[in-house]
């Protein structure tokens, strides 16, 4: 979750600022891989740099977004997301998982592949699925 703003005066931080919200989360992270053990993964949903020391892996549903770059599909929007982090952090983390929809499974041939490929591609691992819509 990205940092939200606090104006709380009975906390100890700078109102609408600091970094207690990172501090908050780095403990939580610290505090859980404590409690799973070393030998556990801890999976967190969507990806943030300044976690990377405290996840495992992370689960890239809209990190992926809907696997339309290059191509187009009946999901594809204006915005087509490329996955930069799993570029850049590729070799530091682990990612997992792309939004996949019934296009994908049941529509032409090299949908379910193009997907995998991309997954691939950026070292994420592969096989699982967060189905998006099936309209």
């Amino acid at each position: 979750m990205y940092p939200k703003p606090c104006y709380d005066k009975t906390h100890n931080h700078p109102p609408g600022g600091g970094h207690h919200w990172y501090d908050g989360y780095s403990k939580m992270l610290a505090d859980a891989q404590k409690k799973i053990g070393k030998n556990a993964i801890l999976m967190s949903e969507d990806q943030n740099e300044i976690y990377m020391n405290n996840v495992n892996i992370f689960l890239t549903l809209f990190g992926f977004g809907y696997g339309n770059y290059p191509f187009n599909t009946p999901m594809s929007t204006d915005n087509i997301l490329i996955p930069v982090h799993q570029a850049v952090y590729g070799g530091y983390t682990m990612y997992a998982g792309a939004l996949f929809e019934k296009n994908d499974f049941f529509g032409p041939a090299d949908n379910f592949a193009r997907k995998m490929a991309i997954q691939f591609m950026f070292g994420a691992q592969m096989g699982w699925f967060g189905l998006g819509r099936w309209e």
